[in-house]
Order: structure tokens, then C-alpha cells, then sequence
């Protein structure tokens, strides 16, 4: 049976990973905390679940990246490990074993013993088409902080940080000292604080949905003359271009956003909110023509051809124009 006692969290989500931790910890602020890392002395992480602190109701025993969930043990090694274990289930010190950096392999005998005996809580990245998940994370943590915000800027925060927890939140930082006495955000206050190339980079795809030539031009070189990679720039693009293509498809199957939001993990929202100047400014046919005049860029960069920032702002003015 799991307890209160003995904590065990993982997953490849560090944010989300630390905040638990936090969490906890604010919870037993008041006990002494021993901390423990990798390739911890056993005999002293013993002690330590064993022994009692005269001056305070207990401890807090935090385990971080314990090597030993990730090695092939013998026998009498993961017995030893699991009666530790069962130890610190009892009490009456807290004992975290905090996984993230390191990943457990949850196929061996001791991962198990532990995520039986313990609160166990697995905390996994959001995938690049978990739109909807993301949007509603981030609405609730910007309600958690007694603010407002307009449905276009909460897609606008999840263009720019895309799937990154940790960027998302910083930008939320920000926004909380920007607006002020202000409660709600909009998305002006979101490019305001997302540094310059986080909002060229979001000025650049939507004006590209618009087709708007010297806008995508002048993002495009902004980016550019900041540092950016031709080549990273030109996934973006690709791939925002994808998503249009998929959309125009979809809508020549007549199916509905919210039919649409299930097959491309989009918001429904954010998906009705595009349709309509991608259905103005692209056709199927001509997106299909733009990812040959991508393929010839490729190839032309790679074999030496053209430089690539020529080639790409070259290309991109040949089919938005």
C-alpha cells in the first residue's frame, strides 16, 4: 500500500517534476532536510531513514537521480534496496526519490518495489500535437495567478513556447510583472515580453496565414540578421505550411474543427481561427508547389548551389508573393 511516508516521482517532464518536488517540500518546511544524490553512500542513506532529529517532528530525505534504479543488481543488492524502501514507507521521516535527469528502468525488480510502496507520480512531456492539453495547463496556471487572458493570446503563448513548460511559465512570469494592476492579457502583451526572436518568430507564421509579403519579408530577415539557422528557419516554415495543407485537405472532406481538432491535436479554436485565411490566400494545389520549391532548396543548399539565407529568402518570396 502506498503512503505518505515515501515518495517516488519520474518522467521526462522536469518542470512539472521540480514543482511536485517544491510542492512537497513547502509541505514539511518546518522538518530538516538531508539530500542525497546519484551514487549515494547506502550505509549513510540508512541512517538517515532510520534516525530521528531531537529538534525537529522529523525529517525530509531527498533521494535525487539514484543510480541504483538504473543498474542491474544482484540479488542480495535489490533486497537491501527494497527493505530500505519498505523502511521509509513506515515513518516517520518523508523520503522523496526524485527521478528526472536519470530515467528509471520500471522493468526491474526494485522499480517496482518502490512505485508499489510509495505515492508514485509519473509526470510526461506534452507532445507536439497535444495542443488542446497545453492550452488548458497554461490557462490554468494564468487563473492560478488571478489573471485573465483572451483566448487569441493563450494561443499566441503556446505558438511562441510551443510544448516547453518551462518557457511557458517564464513567459507567464513576465507577463504578470508587465501587466501590472491589469488582470487580463492579451496578445500584445504576449509579444511584448517574449524577447525578439520568440516574437519575430510568431509575427513571421501569422503573417504568413495573411500572405502579408513585406511582413513575412521583414520577420524573415529580422530572424536572420538575430542569429537564426536558415535551415532551422525553413522547418518552421515547412512545417507551418504542412498544417495548412492538412487543414485545406480536411476541409475538402468537409470535416467539422472540432472533427479536425481530433486528427491534428489542434484546438478547435485555433483551428476555425486559421481556416479561414488559409482557405483566402492558399490552395491545395499551390501548397503542393511550395514543398517542391523546398525540396529544390534542400538539395541546392546541400550540394553548395546557394548560400543558404539567399536561397531561403529566395524561395519564400517566390510563393508568397
Amino acid at each position: 500500500m502506498s503512503n505518505r511516508f515515501l515518495h517516488f516521482v519520474y518522467g521526462e517532464e522536469t518542470f512539472l517534476i521540480e514543482g511536485y518536488v517544491a510542492q512537497i517540500r513547502a509541505k514539511y518546511s518546518g522538518y530538516q532536510e538531508d539530500f542525497f544524490k546519484d551514487k549515494v553512500d547506502f550505509s549513510a542513506l540508512q541512517m538517515a531513514v532510520a534516525s530521528q532529529d531531537l529538534f525537529c517532528p522529523a525529517k525530509l530525505i531527498v533521494i535525487k537521480e539514484l543510480s541504483a534504479l538504473g543498474e542491474t543488481l544482484d540479488a542480495p543488492e535489490v533486497a537491501r534496496w527494497g527493505e530500505l524502501f519498505r523502511q521509509a514507507a513506515l515513518g516517520p521521516n518523508v523520503v522523496i526519490v526524485w527521478m528526472g535527469a536519470k530515467k528509471p528502468d520500471m522493468r526491474k525488480k526494485l522499480c517496482g518495489t518502490l512505485k508499489q510502496l510509495a505515492v508514485t507520480k509519473e509526470f510526461l512531456s506534452f507532445k507536439d500535437w497535444e495542443q488542446d492539453k497545453v492550452l488548458q495547463w497554461l490557462r490554468g496556471k494564468v487563473v492560478s495567478r488571478g489573471k485573465q487572458i483572451s483566448m487569441d493570446a493563450l494561443v499566441a503563448m503556446e505558438q511562441i513556447g510551443g510544448v516547453d513548460l518551462r518557457q511557458l511559465s517564464g513567459i507567464l512570469e513576465l507577463l504578470a510583472v508587465y501587466l501590472g494592476e491589469r488582470t487580463k492579457i492579451e496578445v500584445a502583451d504576449v509579444i511584448a515580453v517574449s524577447g525578439a526572436g520568440n516574437a519575430s518568430a510568431f509575427l513571421l507564421t501569422e503573417a504568413l496565414r495573411d500572405r502579408k509579403v513585406s511582413t513575412v519579408m521583414m520577420s524573415l530577415s529580422r530572424l536572420l540578421d538575430q542569429g537564426e539557422e536558415p535551415l532551422r528557419l525553413m522547418g518552421l516554415l515547412v512545417a507551418t505550411l504542412r498544417l495548412y495543407y492538412q487543414l485545406l485537405v480536411l476541409d475538402e472532406m468537409k470535416l467539422t474543427a472540432q472533427q479536425m481538432g481530433q486528427k491534428l491535436g489542434k484546438s478547435p479554436f485555433f483551428l476555425q481561427k486559421l481556416l479561414g485565411p488559409i482557405k483566402k490566400h492558399y490552395t491545395v494545389q499551390h501548397l503542393r508547389k511550395v514543398f517542391g520549391f523546398f525540396a529544390e532548396l534542400d538539395v541546392a543548399i546541400k550540394t553548395g548551389k546557394i548560400k543558404p539565407r539567399i536561397g531561403l529568402e529566395q524561395t519564400v518570396l517566390k510563393f508568397v508573393a
